[in-house]
């Protein structure tokens, strides 16, 4: 540039319209973060915890994000789609069964006063117990360092099979106590292949760790 003529021939761009920025809708879910949540239900109204398509299908999963889409908690496009929210959960469960301590991981809002709203959009069989801010990467599926499975069954299962037995039928200590010294056999580590279908013997996927495995004793309920 050889003077001021030169500099005032330069076309000056005008700063952009802030206004136009200002008047854009903030969205409310840029500050969600992975968190672990801890729910309790009992599964007899419902086709298990995991997703499935179908109108008559009715999951935990289907009402835990229609109430996080309500509370606000997640974007409401996420509740049909909850990979968006990174959603995963500890283990799934069968229909009718029941969990009391069943843990989940998802991108949400990560106010804790949120648990109380989010449980006024749950059915009265499904409960949010506490919200856990957890890192980026948590999974609650890969990150479970256990399970505990409780079981309800009969004591005439446990009758000797030699015997012609009815309901009425109860087992003393020394039947609970040889029982628990068959379950003691699947304590470590062990394939189970043959529980299941597809799985070859000695194929990794079949191998599980059983820390404890106990019968406890009968009891009877409004017997």
């Amino acid at each position: 540039m050889d003077g001021l003529d030169d500099l005032n021939s330069i076309d000056v761009m005008d700063k952009p319209d802030r206004g136009a920025e200002e008047d854009r809708p903030v969205y409310p879910w840029k500050r969600a973060k992975k968190v672990a949540a801890m729910l309790s239900f009992s599964g007899k109204n419902y086709h298990g915890m995991q997703r499935n398509p179908g109108d008559n299908i009715h999951t935990i999963e289907d009402e835990l994000m229609s109430a996080l889409s309500k509370s606000g908690a997640i974007d409401p496009e996420w509740e049909k789609v909850p990979q968006k929210a990174f959603f995963s959960r500890a283990s799934r469960t069968d229909k009718g069964v029941s969990a009391a301590r069943m843990t989940v991981s998802l991108k949400m809002l990560p106010d804790k006063s949120l648990v109380e709203e989010i449980n006024s959009f749950l059915p009265t069989d499904i409960r949010l117990q506490a919200l856990v801010r957890a890192t980026g990467n948590f999974n609650c599926q890969t990150h479970a360092d256990g399970r505990t499975y409780l079981y309800l069954l009969p004591t005439f299962a446990f009758s000797p099979c030699e015997e012609v037995v009815t309901e009425g039928w109860h087992c003393g200590p020394d039947t609970i106590m040889c029982v628990n010294k068959v379950l003691q056999e699947f304590v470590g580590s062990h394939f189970y292949h043959n529980f299941t279908s597809g799985k070859l013997p000695m194929e990794p996927s079949s191998r599980r760790f059983i820390q404890e495995f106990e019968a406890g004793k009968p009891f009877e309920r409004e017997g």
